[in-house]
């Protein structure tokens, strides 16, 4: 018998119905002043989420997801970092429940995107002629359906060897 391969298309997600259609990269844009040297100043992440049930097609569920790292002076002319992406999940079986729509658009879609969205932040910062900026990984214990926020942490230093 064949092993079941996952990837887009065929992503199951345990305890829910439904699998990962499709993710893209719908938009994005980036700038950043001539004045900013190698140091970037003090930044701010936010992340805007939509979405819900297709109309007309209660076994899909569409979400937008935009994510923007600014200048905290809020200064048009500042550096700035924006990704949308759009994901898609079908179930072949049943409808999804309220809870289970609300679930995926809120909690899932941002695990499935955050990994996107911490590349394009990366990559985009170095091809700006800046070092490259890591975002941090983000855990899934801060996710709630109110609020969802990435845990603030300072980075150290490269990791210690240890003995094994």
């Amino acid at each position: 018998m064949a092993k079941k391969q996952h990837g887009p298309g065929n992503m199951p997600f345990p305890g829910l119905p439904g699998k990962l259609m499709d993710l893209s990269l719908l938009s994005c844009s980036a700038s950043r002043p001539a004045t900013v040297g190698k140091k970037l100043p003090p930044l701010q992440q936010s992340m805007k989420i939509e979405g819900g049930q297709r109309e007309g097609h209660p076994n899909e569920i569409k979400a937008l997801l935009t994510f923007a790292l600014r200048d905290q002076k809020d200064d048009a002319d500042g550096f700035q970092i924006i990704g949308k992406f759009g994901v898609t999940f079908k179930n072949a079986e049943l409808p999804f429940s309220e809870e289970e729509v609300e679930t995926i658009v809120k909690r899932v879609s941002v695990l499935v995107v955050w990994p996107y969205w911490r590349e394009f932040v990366q990559s985009t910062t170095t091809r700006m002629g800046l070092p490259p900026l890591r975002v941090p990984l983000i855990n899934p214990m801060y996710l709630s359906l109110e609020t969802i926020k990435a845990p603030k942490r300072k980075r150290i230093g490269k990791p210690q060897k240890t003995d094994s």
